[in-house]
Order: structure tokens, then sequence, then C-alpha cells
């Protein structure tokens, strides 16, 4: 979830097809506005968890083991930095926010170790 167009997108461009921009489509979202305002930041840390989530999983799947520990040094110190961000800064309910984005950011990673596994099947020729 969050990344499955960059997906998409990829495993599109490596079958060699094409991805072709239409700038006359719109879409329209209204995600996230059902919430009341008491669960945003349980609502933050849950959609940080699957942002870090999914992106884990696409470059796990689609770069190797390398680009994973990179990605999972980058999450460990923007965690830490949003915790820090959390302490110092922001009115009150900014700080709970940025301290649970903080945390999610280091406990998913805890939390979450895929293994390399494709799950694209070679289309067949005709």
């Amino acid at each position: 979830m969050y990344i499955e167009d960059v997906d998409l997108c990829l495993r599109t461009i490596r079958h060699g097809w094409r991805i072709v921009y239409l700038p006359g489509a719109q879409v329209v979202h209204a995600g996230g506005h059902s919430a009341a305002e008491r669960m945003q930041p349980m609502l933050n840390g849950m959609i940080a968890s699957y942002v870090v989530s999914s992106r884990y999983h696409y470059v796990a799947k689609h770069f190797g083991r390398v680009w994973q520990w990179l990605l999972r040094g980058a999450y460990v110190l923007g965690g830490v930095c949003w915790i820090g961000m959390g302490i110092c800064t922001g009115l009150p309910r900014h700080r709970k926010e940025k301290i649970a984005v903080g945390r999610t950011l280091l406990t998913t990673l805890a939390t979450n170790h895929p293994k390399r596994k494709s799950v694209i099947h070679q289309r067949e020729r005709p």
C-alpha cells in the first residue's frame, strides 16, 4: 500500500511496455477527511507504518539487500530526527504526532524483515 503505482510502473517498463502521461486525466481523492480530529495522531502513525513497510518491501523486491539496508539506515536516522523534533519543537499536539511518526519509523523496521521475493510472472510471448 502507498507505493503500488511505482511498483506497477517499474514492472511495466521492465516488461518492455511504455508509461503514458495523460495531462487531461483527473483523479479526485477524498481520503483522510472522514477521520475525527482526535484520531489524527494515531492515523498518522498507522499511515507512516504502511508507507515505511511498503517502501521497504518495494526496495527489497526490486533492488536487493544493499539498497534495503541503505533504506533501513535512512529510516532509522529519520525516526531519530522525528523524535528529536517532537521533543524540541511545536505545539504539544504536534509534538505527540512527531514522536509517534518517529517511533513508527523505528518500530516498523524492527518488525519487518521481508525476504526478497518476486511476485512478477513472466508473460508468455506469442
